[in-house]
């Protein structure tokens, strides 16, 4: 499995560099990576048998985007019915592979309760937990932790979020460099970059209940369009970045 799983993620990245090469927009190229990992993990999902029956895959963070550049990191969520040796041994028999491959994965395998209360603590999986994607598996747990994530955010409590969120944000812009006019600018934390985008999202997303800035009446559609785009600019310039570069950085 793991040597055509290699030579599968090989071919992909040979696709998501001639469709960069020909000038597709960056978020339909960084789609591109997702979707070949989307393949992946599905596969390895089935190869699993009916020992992974009871586990639910979720994407998270930029993958639950669906937008991975060439050197991203795959957040992944395994939601478990409980913590048993056979769930265990079903994981393992998904997540080694991955690591055997290459990829840098960013997993967590927790019950539907142990998520949601590690969101409720923990800003940075919180707001992960904000653009998730159902990858493959027992759909239940997934909508209950839908529903879950959706109390957490009920009434006025997604202010204090909200707040975080914000002072997260400028925090991150600091350490990055406090000024969008940097020579060298971070393309992922830096003033303007693509955690400003993604910050923007996610408050449209607790204070309104749907994602995206125009489905949250934050924007016309003018200034959407001008949004969306600048967004795909920055993913573009990612994109190229990690295609030039063998370990991950986000500084031009």
């Amino acid at each position: 499995m793991v040597p055509r799983a290699k030579a599968f993620l090989l071919e992909a990245r040979e696709i998501q560099l001639a469709a960069h090469r020909a000038g597709l927009p960056g978020d339909e190229v960084a789609k591109l990576r997702s979707d070949a990992i989307d393949i992946v993990i599905d596969a390895l999902y089935l190869r699993a048998g009916p020992a992974a029956a009871s586990l639910t895959l979720v994407a998270t963070g930029g993958y639950g985007r669906a937008e991975l550049c060439p050197l991203s990191d795959i957040d992944l969520l395994v939601l478990v019915p409980a913590h048993t040796a056979e769930t265990k041994q079903a994981v393992e028999t998904i997540l080694y592979p991955l690591w055997d491959v290459g990829l840098k994965v960013g997993q967590s395998v927790r019950t539907v309760a142990e998520a949601a209360d590690y969101a409720r603590n923990d800003l940075h999986l919180h707001v992960a937990l904000l653009e998730t994607r159902l990858l493959c598996g027992e759909r239940s747990q997934f909508a209950q932790l839908e529903v879950r994530l959706s109390e957490l955010l009920s009434g006025e409590a997604w202010q204090p979020l909200a707040k975080a969120i914000v002072e997260s944000q400028r925090k991150r812009r600091e350490k990055a460099g406090g000024s969008a006019y940097l020579q060298e600018p971070d393309l992922k934390n830096g003033v303007g970059a693509l955690r400003d985008v993604q910050g923007c999202v996610w408050l449209a997303r607790i204070a309104r209940g749907v994602a995206g800035l125009g489905a949250a009446g934050f924007l016309p559609v003018g200034d959407l369009q001008k949004f969306e785009q600048a967004k795909a600019t920055l993913l573009r310039l990612r994109c190229e970045l990690h295609f030039q570069v063998t370990r991950p950085t986000e500084q031009l």
